[in-house]
């Protein structure tokens, strides 16, 4: 298995909103797997998901989310919120 190419396919599905893959490219990003450690982008993609992950995973994905904010600044988390109430899924044709 290779992280990296997970990643790749992670993202593209990602990018058009499906929840699952959110969640799980937030936590590589967090845990730097297959992608950079970017606590931003882990904010981002986690926070997309929440909505729609499953409640057998909320306790799980608070707890990331938690952690991911705590090492983020206050001016940081506004504009990653602000990027995810802007966001749209990328429709692939």
């Amino acid at each position: 298995r290779d992280p990296v190419e997970a990643a790749h396919w992670l993202l593209a599905a990602a990018r058009q909103g499906e929840p699952r893959s959110q969640h799980t490219l937030g936590a590589l990003c967090y845990e730097g797997l297959g992608v950079a450690q970017d606590d931003g982008q882990a904010l981002f993609w986690l926070t997309l998901s929440a909505a729609n992950t499953p409640d057998a995973l909320q306790p799980h994905l608070q707890a990331i989310l938690a952690e991911v904010t705590s090492r983020l600044s206050p001016a940081e988390q506004e504009g990653i919120h602000k990027q995810v109430a802007l966001w749209q899924p990328q429709v692939q044709v």
